[in-house]
């Protein structure tokens, strides 16, 4: 790897909800999907949520998006991507009703 490119990325998802999607790129450079169940009480994941992965193979960029619902509309979401050294690469909050977050790598 190049230097100065991180050897790992870190995936975090922080909510006052439940996510009820939650998708990231694998470290095989494969999307996971952790909405699989088709119930919305047992989808994605409980929050905080964390996972790591390397850089996307291809050189695509490594992607984290969550979404959460409420209806009260007082759901939040962040998505956060770190590098290896705790530097913040990419970060995005939605609010509202139905709230999402989407986080990239830069190419």
């Amino acid at each position: 790897m190049a230097p100065g490119k991180p050897v790992k990325f870190i995936y975090r998802v922080l909510g006052n909800y439940r996510a009820t999607q939650l998708k990231y790129t694998a470290s095989n450079g494969d999307m996971v999907d952790l909405n699989d169940t088709n119930n919305i009480h047992t989808a994605g994941s409980a929050l905080p949520w964390t996972g790591e992965a390397t850089p996307e193979p291809n050189g695509n960029p490594n992607v984290l998006s969550a979404s959460t619902l409420s209806a009260k509309g007082d759901s939040y979401i962040t998505c956060t991507i770190t590098d290896d050294q705790g530097n913040v690469v990419a970060n995005n909050t939605g609010r509202g009703a139905y709230a999402s977050c989407y986080a990239s790598t830069p190419q």
